[in-house]
């Protein structure tokens, strides 16, 4: 517990106000509106294609050939870092850490209360999804227990592994601070780095298979520019424009984007 404070503490201290993220102060109604952008049109169809591209994998050969590579480079020093970073995926304390500083530190431009919001916001947004294509999808871990063929392929609702949970929430924080700190490349480049740290170990550690890790790490990235995305217009809203008419007359008009 004491390495995830720390390392969620180091990963947020670069946090200096540049990116902002638009908190109305009812949470509710922010993750209401979350909702609503996550489940467009556009975002579900990168999802769909990320999920048929995972379904190719995990149905082939490929999952199981990567999967035996990073086995054979395996070493305490893989372990030792897994072991390091496997909690920051952890649901149960992800969830109440990012609430606590969303909650109790002040709002600012930046900073650490925004990356808590963010962090809270994008794991509540892509957590229902995330649950529905592991289910639904129905693979299983590299040498499970219990499973009559312990394999990538997909056979739906007969398990619930086809996207690592931990890949999704682990990389949500750094993402966040990727996004936040969008004037620096350099630090942009870290977080981003960074949020491959949990995806990584579940693969290392032989908990999940390439293709699960990856959509874990791509609904939390769709996640979390869901939230970054709060206070922009939806692509497909209507709204009335003024517009300028014969002799100079001004009238108002209905301005609908693709």
């Amino acid at each position: 517990m004491k390495k995830l404070l720390c390392s969620l503490f180091l990963s947020a201290l670069p946090f200096t106000g540049w990116a902002q993220v638009v908190q109305s102060g009812d949470w509710f109604d922010d993750i209401a509106k979350d909702a609503d952008r996550y489940y467009t049109r556009d975002r579900l169809t990168r999802l769909g294609i990320a999920v048929g591209l995972g379904a190719v994998v995990a149905n082939t050969n490929a999952d199981q050939s990567i999967q035996n590579s990073i086995q054979g480079g395996r070493s305490s020093g893989t372990d030792s870092f897994s072991t390091s970073v496997k909690q920051i995926g952890e649901w149960k304390y992800m969830l109440p850490i990012s609430w606590a500083v969303s909650a109790l530190l002040p709002t600012d431009v930046g900073g650490l209360q925004t990356w808590g919001n963010l962090t809270l916001r994008a794991i509540v947004v892509g957590t229902p999804s995330t649950l529905l294509v592991q289910r639904a999808a129905g693979g299983s871990r590299p040498n499970e227990e219990g499973v009559a063929v312990p394999d990538s392929k997909w056979r739906p609702f007969q398990d619930d592994n086809s996207v690592s949970g931990h890949s999704f929430v682990g990389a949500i924080p750094f993402l966040a601070m990727a996004e936040l700190n969008n004037y620096s490349i350099g630090l942009k480049t870290l977080g981003y780095a960074a949020s491959l740290a949990v995806p990584f170990s579940r693969m290392n550690d032989n908990d999940h298979y390439p293709s699960q890790a990856a959509l874990g790490w791509f609904m939390a990235y769709e996640s979390v520019q869901t939230v970054m995305e709060s206070g922009k217009r939806k692509d497909t809203a209507l709204r009335i424009v003024p517009i300028q008419m014969a002799h100079g007359q001004l009238g108002l008009g209905l301005q609908k984007s693709w």
